[in-house]
């Protein structure tokens, strides 16, 4: 699915194709030691050894997983490698320099484990020049610290990180977690992004700009327990000023939204006054363990396409009656339909 194998046709859903390429698969006996669940869904499993030997014989000169020590660098050749999976976890290692020489990368996924004296810096990120590498579509970062530290110098090294990294525009997915900086500032211009996954980044006050983003379908926020408020900032607008703003549809293609674990997280409710369209191809929406959520914003009880909505962990939401009378919900837990 991340390379783009599938070839979709006109109105095709990415994952129905993909769960039906999975289950031909599946009865091919191209994967073994299943663990489902007690409605039978798979939910994990492991690719069958001869397959897997297979696999890695194909692109044996395409894949690699890196590993650096304090000079950051390899004996192994990169250049034309696809997709590289890098660990850094000495706490004197540098930002590898082998990174500007893989011009054809597609994914890439950078693993920190640093403490606060580790040296990576902004400077030798931006080295990386992932603005350069247009075929990069996938991007992993993880901010893994040995101890729990969310210093001032903390914050400044992984900001200074993150702004230098900043990837080519035609990323389509980007997965960000253990981030500790307190801002995102270069998300708006991702304009080809379909999923973005941003967890534990547990000093960010602020989410990220995202409501122009034209092409996300995919949004999850997890663990994000600084955040507060989400309000215009969330879908562009600035200033109070929706005047500007008024013929455009914020969110248009998003239709799975995951929002889990903002533990203090308040009030949702944008400041506007024109007439437009939020989110109109919802389908799926999770809000978990948000325990100070207050209320959800008026889209959402006008939203004709949300097939399905699972709420739960949120004990002071009180907006139970409007989303029964609202929403075309077809399933409640046990016994709400008596408190309605």
């Amino acid at each position: 699915m991340a390379q783009g194998y599938l070839g979709l046709k006109q109105n095709q859903e990415l994952e129905i194709v993909g769960e039906e390429y999975f289950d031909m698969l599946a009865m091919c006996s191209f994967f073994q030691d299943f663990e489902k669940d007690n409605d039978d869904n798979i939910l994990k499993c492991k690719m069958h050894d001869i397959v897997h030997d297979f696999a890695q014989f194909l692109v044996k000169n395409e894949c690699f997983t890196m590993g650096t020590s304090s000079d950051g660098e390899s004996s192994c050749s990169y250049e034309n490698a696809r997709h590289l999976k890098m660990t850094l976890e000495d706490d004197q290692a540098s930002f590898p320099t082998i990174i500007c020489s893989i011009f054809k990368i597609r994914s890439l996924i950078v693993w920190w484990k640093y403490n606060d004296s580790s040296s990576t810096n902004g400077a030798e990120a931006k080295n990386a020049n992932l603005g350069s590498k247009k075929y990069l579509l996938h991007l992993e970062l993880y901010f893994d610290y040995i101890s729990e530290a969310s210093s001032t110098e903390v914050c400044r090294k992984d900001e200074a990180v993150l702004d230098a990294l900043h990837p080519t525009p035609n990323l389509e997915k980007l997965f960000l977690t253990g981030y500790r900086g307190m801002s995102f500032d270069w998300m708006a211009p991702l304009t080809q992004l379909r999923k973005l996954i941003i967890r534990n980044c547990i000093k960010c006050e602020h989410l990220p700009t995202l409501g122009k983003l034209p092409l996300l379908q995919t949004l999850q926020i997890r663990g994000m327990r600084s955040l507060k408020r989400v309000g215009n900032e969330f879908l562009g607008i600035k200033n109070n000023d929706s005047s500007s703003s008024s013929s455009l549809i914020f969110f248009p293609k998003l239709n799975r939204l995951i929002l889990e674990k903002l533990q203090n997280w308040e009030d949702w409710e944008y400041e506007i006054t024109e007439d437009f369209a939020i989110m109109p191809c919802l389908s799926f929406c999770d809000i978990a363990f948000c325990r100070k959520l207050k209320a959800l914003p008026n889209h959402f009880l006008q939203a004709a396409s949300l097939e399905r909505l699972n709420i739960y962990g949120c004990p002071v939401l009180m907006q139970w009656a409007e989303i029964y009378h609202h929403l075309p919900i077809t399933r409640y837990p046990a016994g709400m339909t008596r408190v309605l």
